[in-house]
């Protein structure tokens, strides 16, 4: 049902996602979907939630073993923008989710800041962002959230299969390592 959802909501956004448009994309009765959700609301509530941890299981599994913070954010980037490859609803799901499910965005956003923020703290007890304070910490990683999301709308625009062209890439890496190395 998450994955038919998804695919509804990137064809027609969430306003004109109907129940039974869902469960038909799933192959299910309209009364299977309520067996797993209350409404349509608490399946959107639910959905960011689902394809935030599927992609951070992917970004996860892309930066283990990272040297430092560049390498991680070089796998992280890649491997953020392959999972868009394939799911391209994402970015639509995580944009109509700040009108559809306001409380759910937020903690979406605060949930992966904060993961984030703790990857800068370890780089930086490593000897990285020297020149950075504690506070500075979760400016830099909205900067690189917001970076990624305009990014994704820009290069990719929810097409299936769409690859980040390999200059988006070499840019976005050579902003990262020149802005941090004061």
């Amino acid at each position: 049902l998450f994955d038919a959802a998804a695919e509804v909501i990137l064809e027609r956004g969430y306003a004109a996602a109907t129940v039974a448009d869902i469960t038909e994309r799933a192959g299910y009765a309209v009364g299977t979907f309520y067996t797993h959700f209350e409404s349509r609301q608490e399946l959107f509530n639910r959905l960011l939630t689902h394809v935030r941890d599927s992609m951070l299981t992917d970004v996860r599994a892309a930066i283990r073993g990272s040297r430092s913070f560049l390498d991680m954010e070089a796998r992280a980037f890649r491997a953020f923008f392959d999972h868009l490859s394939l799911n391209p609803w994402y970015v639509r799901i995580e944009s109509e989710a700040a009108v559809w499910a306001p409380e759910i965005y937020r903690q979406h956003f605060f949930e992966i800041a904060d993961l984030y923020i703790a990857a800068l703290r370890v780089s930086r007890a490593g000897g990285e962002f020297v020149g950075y304070a504690d506070r500075d910490l979760e400016v830099l990683v909205y900067i690189f959230m917001a970076a990624r999301h305009y990014l994704a709308a820009r290069y990719l625009g929810g097409a299936p299969g769409a690859q980040l062209p390999e200059v988006v890439f070499e840019a976005y890496m050579g902003l990262v390592s020149h802005g941090l190395s004061v």
